[in-house]
């Protein structure tokens, strides 16, 4: 559409009140657009500072960062979101993936399992929490996470990988070169 005229109307209603969301948001999307990710995290991040309580505000401004490479302030922008509304498990997923990335994996474990305690039937949030388990060597407990995922329908090829991950962690190295060679063989059809 006619991105101009909507970013000069938005300009002109944040003139009148410059906590209007629709306007803060407009101008989002319109840096966005244009793909301006600074534009866009400047814009929210002053939000952030005036509205602290707007949690979309802060996960979005963690999308971007994520999106422009900046994780730790993404991380920062996710937790700031939880803060202020803690009961997303989506932001708690991309929180929980990040912090298991950057070597936190019992940080990573509390984000996954609060995020499964709040939306029970995500399977991939309980795949995720069974690789925090994973990374901190609780293989019991990625067991359990595990068998969830499978019960809510994980992805077979997401749920293959772990499973042979888990298998390597216990021990059994014959079992998950097996798994691996299932998906292998399926690949190959």
């Amino acid at each position: 559409g006619d991105w101009d005229g909507a970013r000069a109307a938005f300009l002109r209603a944040l003139d009148l009140d410059p906590d209007l969301a629709v306007a803060v948001y407009g101008l989002v999307e319109d840096a966005l657009q244009q793909n301006d990710l600074d534009e866009a995290a400047s814009i929210l991040g002053a939000r952030c500072e005036r509205i602290y309580w707007d949690d979309q505000a802060h996960a979005v401004l963690g999308e971007i960062l994520l999106r422009s490479g900046q994780e730790q302030g993404a991380m920062l922008a996710f937790g700031n979101s939880l803060e202020a509304w803690p009961e997303q498990p989506d932001v708690l997923s991309r929180l929980g993936g990040l912090l298991l990335s950057s070597g936190r994996p019992r940080d990573s474990v509390r984000a996954f399992a609060l995020a499964t305690e709040i939306a029970p039937g995500r399977a991939g949030d309980h795949g995720s929490l069974a690789a925090a388990y994973l990374e901190l060597g609780d293989l019991g407990a990625a067991r359990e996470a595990l068998v969830e995922a499978r019960r809510l329908g994980l992805d077979e090829l997401d749920l293959s990988v772990l499973q042979a991950r888990v298998a390597l962690a216990d021990g059994r190295p014959s079992e998950a070169l097996g798994l691996l060679n299932g998906l292998s063989a399926e690949a190959d059809l």
